[in-house]
């Protein structure tokens, strides 16, 4: 048994790659994502002052990064009409933006007949 479990296991790191977890943040970069994983090496340790360090280090970098990702994202949105592609260049606001909430405001008389 112990034989057919390593070879499994053996097989399975060789076939299958380790995922790397994606940021939930699409602006965050492989700089940031470097930063946090340091972050967390410090987070349990004696040194405060080093995780406090990467913590502001962190959340500066994160806004630049957020900064880029919506210049680029911005850019590419005013270019698209240019282009010919105005439903390409819709499509990237609705996604930015969301679709539209639609509040109703429903008013009753007291006797609960719809106005």
């Amino acid at each position: 048994m112990g034989e057919l479990q390593t070879c499994n296991n053996n097989s399975c790191k060789r076939d299958i790659r380790e995922l790397k977890q994606q940021p939930e943040k699409l602006w965050i970069s492989e700089k940031t994502i470097m930063l946090i994983e340091q972050r967390r090496k410090h987070k349990h340790g004696k040194n405060k002052s080093e995780y406090k360090r990467l913590r502001n280090l962190i959340n500066r970098q994160a806004k630049k990064d957020k900064e880029e990702w919506l210049g680029q994202y911005c850019e590419e949105s005013e270019n698209q009409p240019n282009r010919g592609n105005t439903e390409k260049s819709y499509n990237l606001i609705r996604k930015f933006y969301g679709k539209p909430k639609i509040k109703h405001a429903i008013i009753e008389s007291k006797e609960g007949i719809l106005l």
